[in-house]
């Protein structure tokens, strides 16, 4: 048997196949490389938009949250400004009515006791003078009595014009 006859084709063979598969191999290896270098230039233009997407999310997001807390602060200080303006209100609306009351008490016809003897005397008065001037001093008396609600209610005055304007703290007349 010729052995030479039959290992040279077997060689060429060999040698062509192996030929063959290092052209597989480098192919195979450029297309993979080609296809993952895509891939990563897709992915990084991907995350390049998923970037810009999420930045100007969060700005816009931004904005709105300042805007919101904006108008919230607006709100509540309007809120907590009209809060102290009904509390002045309801505080002067209830010294009026308080008002009111020692006016009406101070205009009662009956004295109690030893009302208006604390009136200054003139001079030498007798006693049915005195007792009669004291009569006329008992409304005065009163009303002294309770000048810490005139005080009070005078206190309140300036912070009214404060809240309300000028003419709100000027007397109104009255309307029937």
């Amino acid at each position: 048997m010729d052995w030479g006859a039959l290992v040279g084709p077997a060689v060429v063979a060999a040698v062509v196949s192996g030929i063959i598969s290092v052209i597989g191999l480098v192919v195979s290896t450029t297309t993979a490389r080609a296809l993952h270098t895509d891939k990563l230039k897709s992915d990084e233009r991907l995350a390049e938009r998923k970037f810009a997407f999420d930045k100007e999310l969060a700005e816009r997001k931004f904005e709105f949250d300042k805007e919101l807390a904006e108008r919230r602060f607006k709100y509540d200080r309007g809120l907590h400004d009209h809060k102290r303006r009904v509390e002045l209100a309801e505080q002067v609306l209830t010294a009026f009515y308080h008002v009111k009351d020692v006016f009406v008490n101070a205009r009662s016809p009956f004295s109690f006791g030893n009302e208006g003897e604390e009136r200054p005397r003139r001079g030498i008065e007798s006693e049915g003078l005195a007792r009669l001037r004291n009569s006329y001093y008992v409304p005065i008396a009163r009303l002294n009595k309770e000048a810490e609600v005139f005080a009070k209610l005078y206190g309140n005055r300036s912070r009214f014009k404060a809240y309300f304007g000028e003419p709100a703290a000027e007397p109104q007349r009255l309307r029937h």
